[in-house]
């Protein structure tokens, strides 16, 4: 039974995937460790991760691409675990000139409690790990339903989660499916850009990635 690498999308896949063979390639050529898509968004993520786990029962799993940054503290290029992860989008309001309130907020569970399973609201915790690389530990990672469009709007989700340290479109799914299963997980994402840029030349995304990666070998070979 393998550990899962989960990916989203194929781009991200063809940076990764050789990468990886070249940091560590024992990792993949021994099994203990398969790659995986997950699939692009929140639904993607969540059916594509349910998919996986059945197929191949891994005892752990570990989340890897790129996301945008809403803290400019971070670096572009540099990679971040997460401790937590947040789902916005889900619940009433969307624009910019409507107040978006979140599923926790409705009096909502995104999952009731069930069978000895406790609810699930708008987040979720990350299993605690014994990596303690500079810059790399912790934080709220915020999983949306749309990307920034632009930094207005990126501007209301810092003032709104102002300890989000970036903006992913899957990892509270990939998170959430693992807690239904009782799988334990790890997010580890690359900061390609700043969130609400939408000028792909202004991105970092194999220098991201790579970051990501490497976190990722460290996590690898860790207890969590």
């Amino acid at each position: 039974m393998p550990n899962l690498l989960l990916i989203p999308t194929t781009i991200e896949r063809r940076i990764v995937e050789p990468y990886l063979n070249t940091r560590a390639p024992n990792q993949l050529a021994n099994r203990s460790w398969q790659i995986e898509l997950c699939g692009f968004g929140l639904v993607a993520a969540a059916a594509c991760t349910v998919h996986n786990i059945s197929l191949h029962r891994p005892e752990r799993i570990i989340l890897v691409g790129i996301a945008g940054s809403l803290q400019d503290s971070i670096s572009l290029g540099a990679a971040q675990r997460f401790d937590r992860v947040t789902c916005h989008g889900i619940g009433v309001g969307e624009s910019l000139g409507v107040l978006h309130r979140s599923a926790d907020e409705m009096g909502w569970s995104h999952c009731e409690a069930h069978e000895g399973r406790s609810a699930i609201g708008d987040s979720l915790s990350i299993a605690a790990s014994s990596s303690e690389s500079s810059g790399t530990r912790g934080g709220r990672l915020l999983s949306v339903t749309t990307a920034s469009a632009n930094k207005a709007e990126a501007n209301i989700r810092r003032q709104r989660y102002p300890d989000a340290i970036a903006e992913d479109m899957e990892g509270f799914s990939v998170a959430f499916a693992c807690a239904i299963a009782d799988i334990p997980v790890q997010i580890v994402r690359g900061i390609s850009n700043r969130a609400g840029e939408r000028d792909h030349a202004a991105w970092k995304i194999e220098d991201a990635l790579q970051s990501a990666v490497d976190l990722a070998i460290e996590l690898m070979s860790e207890k969590w």
